[in-house]
């Protein structure tokens, strides 16, 4: 049985307060921990990389190594890791504080004011879209926020534009109301700005999935890994076919001048917005960055998948794994030539792993039969 803590630091919270909760926490599982720094099963903590959790000497992190054995793994979650990544590509390309500050006002716009959230409900309603609600963007965890802010914009653009030029004509409204609604409309009603909205839709519709991903209950340290590597594939794959699907239908719809037009409203040009492979280049080179720190144990991990595994005719296959095996024995407080052995075993003859495996298949949370 192994045990993975996952932990935030709350602001000015300290490191022996930290160990003070989880250990409570583990109590209510009736996790003993006499047993646990005996038997070694206690083998990681995933920590939001705060220095708190995270300091050599007096860290959450050292305080466990101490009391648990030197083989607990600290890691920084993935999940916050992407966060970071996201903010890191947002900071290099300029080009999307125009739309971060565009759809900051909007934010404002509809949750300081009843007046204009009705005025769009009506509008919505009669034009038959759904109302989605708009949240906050590109704040703390702001990939899903941003994903239902950007989401809602692209499902409600006709009654948002119907709405920012009825409030630009609305006598009752003051002048300084008109004009900036006025603007808004003009912004809201070019071809640059919809394809900022596309491209940004598309990106964020794939790393908000990551972000649940690495957020369910059953993804472990193994899944998050190839999880982020399928996002990035598949990112890259945007930026060679020059966007992702809704980009792509965007510009298959804004071709003709003379006719351009998009659910009903009529487009201008507008200046140059985000550029696409310069946005996808920044986001995937950061989340690269971010996540090419990845622990030995989850490399050695990984050689227990047997998606892995050469071919049974290749000469490599009698040995494949081994050292990753003694590595993973020796940290565990395992007989290493027992692990080896039990391993060349279960390769060979597949079925129910012997017990000197089966606590490195729950390490690695891997489906193996029995």
């Amino acid at each position: 049985m192994c045990f993975f803590g996952l932990i935030e630091a709350a602001d000015g919270c300290s490191a022996e307060n930290v160990v003070m909760a989880v250990e409570n926490e583990m109590s209510k599982f009736r996790l003993r921990q006499d047993l646990l720094e005996q038997d070694n099963s206690f083998i990681a903590i995933c920590t939001d990389g705060a220095s708190v959790m995270t300091g050599n000497k007096s860290g959450v992190a050292a305080r466990f190594r101490d009391k648990y054995g030197g083989h607990v793994t600290a890691f920084h979650c993935l999940a916050h890791r992407l966060e970071l990544a996201v903010d890191d590509a947002l900071k290099s390309v300029t080009a999307t504080n125009h739309f971060q500050a565009f759809v900051t006002t909007l934010y404002s716009l509809y949750s300081q004011s009843p007046k204009n959230q009705r005025e769009l409900g009506a509008i919505a309603a009669e034009t038959e879209i759904e109302l989605l609600r708009i949240t906050a963007i590109f704040g703390v965890r702001w990939v899903a926020s941003s994903y239902r802010a950007v989401r809602a914009m692209w499902r409600n653009y006709p009654a948002l534009y119907k709405h920012f030029v009825t409030a630009s004509l609305d006598a009752t409204r003051s002048t300084m109301e008109r004009t900036k609604f006025q603007g808004l409309a003009k912004k809201l009603g070019t071809v640059s700005f919809l394809q900022d909205l596309a491209l940004m839709k598309d990106v964020l519709t794939e790393l908000s999935g990551l972000s649940l991903k690495l957020q369910a209950r059953d993804c472990n340290i193994l899944k998050s890994f190839t999880a982020v590597d399928a996002t990035v594939a598949v990112l890259n794959a945007f930026k060679s076919a020059g966007g992702g699907k809704t980009l792509k239908k965007l510009s298959r719809t804004c071709t003709v001048p003379a006719t351009l037009s998009f659910k009903g409203v009529s487009l201008s040009q507008g200046k140059p917005g985000i550029n696409p492979g310069q946005f996808l280049t920044a986001v995937i080179d950061n989340l690269n960055r971010r996540t090419a720190d990845r622990p030995a144990v989850v490399q050695d991990l990984h050689m227990l998948r047997e998606d892995n595994w050469p071919p049974r005719t290749n000469d490599a296959f009698a040995i494949f794994g081994e050292e990753s095996v003694s590595r993973l024995a020796r940290q565990f407080g395992l007989s290493t030539r027992a692990a080896v052995e039990a391993f060349r075993n279960y390769k060979l003859e597949g079925g129910k792993p012997e017990l000197e495996l089966k606590r490195l298949f729950t390490a690695a949370e891997l489906n193996a039969s029995g």
